[in-house]
């Protein structure tokens, strides 16, 4: 059964390969991406693309690289699960994003720095520095395009109409969006019935992000969400905090109260967003796109639904709730085994050299599907609503590419406003404005996995029952009484060797 499934998920990329190069028939160099980027997963719910326009765009890349590029699209809910389908199976793979510190101790990608340097100069002049580091490797080696910067992504969002509706003030503090809450608890006839969603949560992220960790535990402890120095010169985990037990309290009390989504451990992307669509949902605790990037869709079906981000970032008894995500180590990737690694960097590096490539990888046809209306300042408009067009090649994703090319279109508006697109939203945006939340402690810092996993005996186990445990804490199904118990479990498994060697590295980072 299982390999039958492996079957069925790799057919269409084989397909896909075979039928573009029965079309290949000039000197273009060939290359296959698998875009697992995040950016079909997330356009028009994983509808195809209208094949005039994915080879209008084919064909855009061509003319101005000599690369024919061919696309596999991936599964939505499971891209990885077919990217190590994909690698295993030895099919023609040149590039897919993925995080490089868990590939290339496996000798599966390959360093970029000579060809970055060689082809790669308007990648390179869009990243910050800090983006460019979580990419790279102690001895400076550079093993992807990154994709992300640092970011404050994690935000809660609350529906404005139904705080209004409710009579309730608009939260600004934990304690507040309890209050908020509890009111739409308490009078879900107002709102959408016995399907109001009072607090949609998760803890398993786009980018990596965990939910309601990034967005509340800071309100509660002194770091937030990250590692810490302790007066013992050790660096400890998160969970260690002075406060950390009043979050699990928090938390417990919101599920045992029904505010909570009760399946919030195991949502995805996909169905958080279905859900928010809804328009049944009064507040998120989730990765910022769930709700700015449906949002226009949610008003098709209730146009007076509107949520809004809290401005400032909210508050807990111990500050800002919110925590600073770094740059991380997830990027496009190069494949090992590609022969042609510097066609993947001609056509990245010709989606990041002007705006016009950009938008056209993104949207679709220019002239068709979109038109300048101030290209001096890089926005454009939609000439329809429906593009027929999910992103196949739009590559360049992050926010450095997105800056340079927005429409003002209300489809797109609450994203705008977060990163301050198209002329929208605040300055600094909302994204990037660092004092929403906490810095990790240790931000900057690499973690390689290879290692910890090498020099901590029981690491694997420790983060295992780490991410089990919290869950049935938050849940009820095991008592808070017994957290130092946990605590004790963990050291057991090896917490001194995880709290020794985290010192260690962060010590030698240091220097």
């Amino acid at each position: 059964m299982k390999r039958i499934f492996m079957l069925l998920l790799l057919l269409p990329a084989m397909l896909i390969a075979e039928g573009q190069q029965d079309k290949t028939a000039d000197d273009a160099v060939e290359i296959v991406i698998y875009n697992n980027s995040g950016a079909m997963s997330a356009a028009q719910g994983g509808a195809s693309s209208d094949p005039e326009h994915v080879e209008f765009i084919r064909e855009y890349i061509k003319e101005r690289t000599g690369v024919n590029v061919i696309v596999i699209p991936p599964v939505i809910g499971q891209e990885d699960q077919k990217l190590n389908m994909l690698l295993a199976s030895g099919m023609q793979i040149d590039a897919f994003w993925g995080n490089w510190d868990q590939y290339y101790s496996k000798n599966a990608i390959m360093p970029i720095n000579d060809l970055m340097e060689k082809y790669g100069s308007d990648i390179m002049s869009h990243w910050p520095e800090e983006s460019i580091e979580a990419m790279s490797d102690s001895q400076g080696n550079l093993w992807g395009v990154p994709r992300v910067t640092p970011t404050v992504a994690t935000n809660p969002w609350v529906r404005k109409d139904w705080a209004e509706e409710l009579g309730v003030k608009f939260p600004e503090t934990i304690a507040e969006l309890e209050t908020f809450m509890a009111a739409a608890a308490a009078n879900k006839e107002k709102l959408s019935g016995d399907d109001t969603i009072i607090m949609l949560a998760e803890i398993n992220g786009k980018h990596g992000s965990q939910g309601i960790y990034q967005t509340f535990i800071g309100g509660f402890t002194e770091h937030g969400f990250s590692n810490w120095m302790d007066s013992d010169g050790k660096l400890k985990p998160y969970y260690l905090q002075d406060g950390y037990t009043d979050f699990l309290k928090t938390m417990n009390r919101w599920y045992t109260s029904g505010y909570m989504y009760p399946e919030f451990a195991s949502l995805n992307r996909q169905k958080v967003r279905e859900l928010v669509k809804t328009g049944n949902v009064a507040s998120t605790a989730t990765w910022y796109s769930n709700v700015a990037n449906v949002h226009w869709d949610m008003n098709q079906i209730d146009p007076d639904a509107e949520f809004v981000l809290i401005q400032k970032g909210i508050d807990g008894p111990m500050g800002k709730g919110e925590t600073v995500i770094p740059a991380t180590s997830q990027g496009m990737l190069i494949s090992s085994r590609s022969k042609h690694p510097e066609a993947v960097i001609k056509v990245m590096n010709l989606l990041y050299s002007s705006p016009e490539a950009f938008a056209t990888s993104q949207k679709g046809p220019e002239g068709v599907n979109w038109e300048w209306t101030d290209k001096e300042n890089g926005i454009y408009d939609l000439l329809t609503d429906n593009l027929n067009y999910i992103r196949d090649f739009d590559f360049a994703v992050g926010l450095p590419a997105a800056a340079t090319a927005g429409t003002a279109n209300p489809m797109f508006q609450k994203e705008n406003e977060v990163w301050g697109l198209a002329g929208q939203g605040n300055n600094p945006p909302t994204g990037l404005d660092f004092s929403r939340g906490k810095m990790p402690f240790d931000a900057g810092v690499k973690y390689d996995p290879s290692v910890l996993s090498d020099q901590i005996p029981g690491y694997s186990d420790i983060e295992r029952m780490v991410e089990e445990e919290q869950i049935m804490f938050i849940i009820g199904e095991r008592p808070l009484s017994e957290w130092n118990d946990f605590i004790g479990e963990l050291y057991d498994a090896g917490l001194q060797d995880w709290i020794d060697v985290h010192t260690d590295i962060y010590k030698e980072a240091m220097k």
